[in-house]
């Protein structure tokens, strides 16, 4: 499955997400071009405390997702595996 699956399964459930699930989908968003609705789960998690070691590994692979207006690239293999 690529990012393109995860948004579509987990984003009809997003209002009731674990902070697991959440935090792929932030991902996942971010993947797919979607940034902004990506940091916009990943934030507050993030200044909430959560740092669940797959939360913080998605934030070392794309820090935009903390700071969405960034010129992070999503696509530099730099910034982790591009898999789709």
């Amino acid at each position: 499955p690529g990012w393109q699956d995860v948004v579509a399964l987990l984003e009809p459930a997003r209002a009731g997400l674990s902070p697991e699930e959440a935090g792929l989908l932030a991902e996942a968003y971010a993947r797919t071009g979607r940034l902004r609705e990506g940091a916009a789960l990943f934030a507050p998690l993030h200044a909430a405390g959560y740092r669940h070691p797959d939360f913080m590994a998605a934030l070392d692979r794309l820090p935009a997702l903390l700071t969405p207006t960034g010129t992070t690239d999503l696509n530099d293999p730099s910034q982790g595996p591009g898999n789709d």
